[in-house]
């Protein structure tokens, strides 16, 4: 006797070498939904550190001289508004895609700006002075100097800083505002998906029913 399967289950065929076998596996909704949120929400985080990287330019005309290897953080706002918007647009289309969602907006408060660490040359000088008092005694100064030069990398004809590391601006809140958020079950599998993709706590997270 065949069992027709029921909502919440799905049939996955699997191709074993030589025969090929049907078996049944208990996944619920909430798992896919979260599943398929966790893939596309990868895809724009790369995406997105990607459009950063090509908007953030750091000039420097001095050539590269001998010195000790560092690295320098340099607060970069250039991107932060084109990672978010990614972020919203990418959320709000896969978002759309859970049973009874309908339209979605979303709308992301980030805190912090980008920070872009690049290798760094320095070179550090110091000269003494020693200076004779009448009194006999002598009293010695010093005068330090430091230089520090970007790191550059040459591709084709042109060059660029080295970047070392990189940090993003951290998520503090999300306000999701979906059609079918009317729907309390729909509206807690809105919620709990933000939640899981972006960690955050239930309290950052604000899901409200679009309006007509």
């Amino acid at each position: 006797m065949t069992r027709m399967p029921h909502e919440g289950e799905r049939l996955w065929k699997a191709k074993p070498a030589g025969r090929m076998s049907w078996r049944w596996l208990n996944i619920d909704r909430t798992t896919l939904v979260k599943l398929a949120l966790l893939a596309s929400l990868g895809v724009v985080l790369l995406v997105a550190g990607q459009l950063m990287k090509s908007s953030a330019s750091v000039k420097d005309p001095s050539k590269i001289a001998p010195g000790t290897p560092s690295a320098t953080e340099i607060p970069v706002q250039i991107g932060a508004t084109s990672y978010r918007e990614a972020l919203e647009q990418q959320l709000a289309a896969t978002l759309s895609q859970v049973r009874g969602a309908g339209q979605v907006l979303v709308q992301l408060s980030l805190e912090g700006g980008n920070k872009f660490t690049y290798a760094t040359n320095q070179q550090e000088e110091v000269r003494s002075t020693e200076e004779k008092a009448s009194a006999g005694t002598v009293r010695v100064s010093e005068d330090k100097r430091v230089e520090v030069q970007l790191v550059m990398a040459r591709e084709g004809s042109s060059e660029h800083p080295v970047l070392v590391d990189e940090n993003l601006p951290t998520v503090r809140g999300v306000l999701v505002v979906a059609e079918g958020a009317a729907n309390p079950l729909t509206k807690e599998e809105l919620s709990q998906a933000v939640q899981v993709l972006l960690g955050l706590p239930a309290h950052k997270v604000k899901v409200l029913e679009r309006e007509d």
